[in-house]
């Protein structure tokens, strides 16, 4: 994985924790998303600032797996995020290779689970109603929610 930093696409992306879940949303295109697992993991690391080497490090730390298999997972995986542009690169992180801006949570107390890789599942079911800007797209007889004709 490179040692790129990335951060979270704001102001296009929101994102909220639910226990174990994040729920993300681009607000650009409607779609939302569900992670959980070791992506919900990966997306906390990356609301931290860390670099992917880091990242991919904390995961091999954290998991048992074939170090190749974990780095091209998680490669594919920031790639999607970035695809989905939840993410973008960090140009101007001070989080170098290896470092991060704040420590991650502590690694699982003894006994390593098996790596499996994360998964973005995607949602584009809700896109009129999350794109629907309520001020200028609006009927303006009949009102929110119903869209000029």
């Amino acid at each position: 994985m490179q040692s790129t930093s990335f951060k979270v696409n704001v102001p296009h992306v929101s994102s909220e924790w639910m226990d174990d879940e994040v729920m993300i949303i681009n607000l650009d295109t409607g779609n939302y998303f569900s992670i959980t697992g070791i992506g919900a993991e990966v997306w906390r690391m990356i609301e931290q600032g860390c670099s992917g080497e880091t990242i991919a490090a904390e995961v091999q730390a954290r998991y048992r797996g074939e170090p190749k298999q974990i780095q091209t997972s998680l490669a594919a995986y920031t790639a999607q995020l970035e695809q989905e542009h939840l993410i973008v690169a960090d140009e101007n992180s001070d989080a170098g290779p290896g470092q991060r801006k704040t420590p991650v949570v502590a690694a699982n107390g003894g006994t390593q689970p098996e790596f499996t890789p994360p998964v973005l599942e995607k949602y584009t079911d809700m896109q009129d109603l999350l794109l629907i800007d309520p001020i200028h797209e609006v009927d303006d007889e009949q009102g929110w929610p119903k869209l000029k004709s």
